[in-house]
């Protein structure tokens, strides 16, 4: 029995969910879970409407998997997230002053970035939060 516990320990360090088996997800859960960070990159094409991609794979997928529904539910998230902070900082400086202005491009390089980075861990079958994503989907 003491071994089991020493084993629970180990499964649930940091990017892991204990819940799941030592083996983690399967290779195609693994490609939804990156596909759903990556085409909100791509649909970022259709007037910034980056949570589009996210929702298509949330949609189609999340009955399937628990990890293909926990990273659409988190890139859907954070994308309607983007769009609220987006929208805000363009109203700044319009109301405010144009160099605020930066603020915008600031939205744009975070929503970058931390897109890229949890895909990345999607594809290495990591669970993955995105920080100051509101929870629009619990």
């Amino acid at each position: 029995m003491q071994g089991d516990a020493g084993t629970r320990g180990k499964l649930a360090s940091w990017g892991t969910d204990p819940t799941q088996d030592a083996h983690g997800p399967s290779a195609e859960e693994r490609l939804w879970g990156m596909l759903a960070h990556l085409l909100a990159l791509a649909s970022c094409v259709l007037a910034g409407l980056s949570f589009v991609g996210p929702l298509v794979v949330y949609v189609l997928k999340h009955r399937e998997s628990k990890f293909i529904a926990h990273h659409g539910r988190e890139a859907l998230n954070f994308h309607l997230s983007l769009l609220v902070y987006m929208v805000t900082a363009i109203a700044l400086t319009w109301l405010i002053s144009e160099y605020l202005a930066i603020l915008a491009v600031g939205v744009v390089v975070f929503g970058v970035a931390f897109t890229a980075r949890n895909a990345w861990q999607a594809h290495r079958g990591e669970w993955v939060r995105y920080p100051l994503s509101l929870r629009f989907l619990p």
